[in-house]
């Protein structure tokens, strides 16, 4: 989206720090591996396996733009054992 005053600037400059993006005007969490290792112990578990899963641009648009290429999309599996 467009900023078009300073608390929009603000709001989305403290967003993209934790780690949150606008997609289609709606917020997604994007998280680091490091993250998510904190979050899976702050509730007790640990995770004994990190994998990336890619996707395809088609996933993310009806008509991905040709210039699209790599890297993908992609998201983290995690596989967690209670601790």
């Amino acid at each position: 989206p467009v900023v078009t005053n300073s608390k929009q600037a603000i709001r989305q400059l403290k967003d993209l720090w934790w780690g949150v993006a606008d997609i289609d005007d709606v917020p997604h969490k994007h998280f680091l591996k490091e993250e998510m290792e904190i979050i899976l112990k702050q509730f007790g578990f640990v995770a004994e396996k990190f994998q990336k899963i890619e996707y395809d641009w088609s996933t993310e648009f009806y008509k991905p733009p040709a210039w699209l290429q790599q890297p993908g999309p992609w998201d983290w599996m995690i596989v967690a054992k209670r601790v």
